[in-house]
């Protein structure tokens, strides 16, 4: 009971009961830190870049709704993953508050196969991966959730045949996992598009994450290419990957990157 009572004081002093405008013109409430217009003001404007390319809008990791909700708003049809049920509450009350259509909840995490499995933490920093940030944000590792879980393979079932797809992923370390249980939808034709937040040094346990260069590589294997997901950001290339991880770190702060089928001219 303390942690549920301490998240609903720690979302309350975050000014998640008022509703504010985000960047993009819409009332939203949640964290202010998760609407407030300097939130990932770079990969909104990457996101509404590639919108009016897009027929389906894959949110895995939805959190609150912000992208649900700038999607939706662009007639784009919506699917997204959400698993923790206070995200959810905020999601819904997004959604409806704005009048959104075209949206799909799968209220599951996702990984390489259907099953449970526990979520630890709350709110943005909530992660399937054990010992996730637990320096960084000390609180996850007093709260657990036990979550279904299924396969973005399974969500999306080989539907959408033939559109074009934007699918972002936030899950917190959990990226390589979720791309295990996707090997149908790397596959889907036209191939989809993908932003995904990847770190290699920052939160992981053990100061590392084990899957970097495998993750990038699940893409490059299939035709993709790579670049940091931002309107102008530069080319990442095998060679560049494999010098991080030499190297141990990836300069400037890098953390989320696309993944454009060849020739997409996304």
């Amino acid at each position: 009971m303390f942690p549920i009572l301490a998240s609903a004081i720690r979302e309350y002093r975050q000014g998640a009961h008022k509703s504010r405008r985000s960047s993009f013109g819409m009332d939203l409430i949640g964290p202010a830190y998760l609407i407030d217009s300097d939130f990932e003001s770079e990969e909104i404007a990457l996101i509404s870049q590639q919108l009016p390319h897009v027929d389906v809008f894959v949110d895995v990791g939805a959190n609150i709704g912000l992208y649900v909700c700038l999607a939706a708003s662009q007639d784009c049809r919506v699917v997204t993953v959400e698993p923790l049920a206070s995200n959810l509450r905020y999601l819904y009350q997004n959604a409806m508050r704005n009048n959104v259509a075209n949206v799909e909840v799968s209220p599951v995490g996702l990984s390489s196969s259907p099953g449970l499995s526990v979520l630890a933490g709350i709110g943005a920093q909530a992660s399937f991966l054990r010992n996730w940030a637990t320096q960084d944000y000390g609180f996850n590792q007093y709260v657990e959730t036990v979550c279904p879980i299924s396969t973005l393979d399974v969500v999306l079932g080989g539907r959408f045949s033939g559109k074009r797809r934007l699918i972002k992923i936030d899950v917190e370390g959990f990226k390589y996992q979720v791309l295990q249980g996707a090997s149908a939808t790397l596959e889907m034709s036209p191939k989809p598009t993908w932003i995904m937040e990847c770190f290699l040094e920052r939160y992981h346990p053990g100061g590392r994450n084990p899957n970097f260069q495998q993750t990038f590589e699940m893409f490059f294997d299939r035709g993709y290419t790579a670049r940091v997901a931002s309107r102008s950001g530069p080319a990442v290339t095998r060679e560049i990957v494999s010098h991080w991880v030499t190297q141990g770190n990836v300069p400037d702060g890098f953390s989320n990157f696309i993944f454009s089928p060849l020739n997409s001219g996304m």
